[in-house]
């Protein structure tokens, strides 16, 4: 979060956060808007995040249920372990993925690999997607 931090604190926009696992918590805004990244770092440290198992097609579904949610830019910070059911779920237009940090590179270039390779059914443009 903090390169993108950066990037929102730069741009003078505010930027909204959910954490999921299995459940996707509430929308929390973090005010970015004129802060510095030590501000906004804090600030996204003290919300409360959901943990457990990954679920990526909660999240597609928030999005895809939302006309305003279409036309905003979604990023998930992801370490890419995660296989999708068989069953189609239309991909949201907007939504991109960002490595997370502090995990192995080498794990996670592999995890990215096979997200990739699972994902072609749901959304066969899935690696202009991944921001590396």
């Amino acid at each position: 979060l903090i390169g993108n931090s950066k990037g929102a604190s730069n741009l003078n926009v505010n930027l909204y956060f959910n954490s999921f696992s299995h459940c996707l918590s509430q929308c929390t805004k973090l005010h970015t808007k004129d802060r510095s990244i030590t501000q906004i770092y804090n600030q996204f440290r003290k919300v409360p995040k959901v943990t457990g198992g990954t679920d990526y097609e909660q999240i597609w579904h928030y999005i895809n249920n939302s006309p305003k949610r279409t036309r905003e830019l979604s990023l998930i910070i992801t370490d890419f372990e995660w296989t999708p059911r068989n069953a189609y779920v239309k991909h949201p237009d907007n939504l991109y993925y960002i490595p997370c940090s502090h995990v192995n590179w080498d794990y996670l270039l592999i995890s990215a690999k096979d997200f990739c390779r699972d994902m072609l059914r749901n959304e066969p443009n899935i690696r202009k997607r991944l921001l590396f």
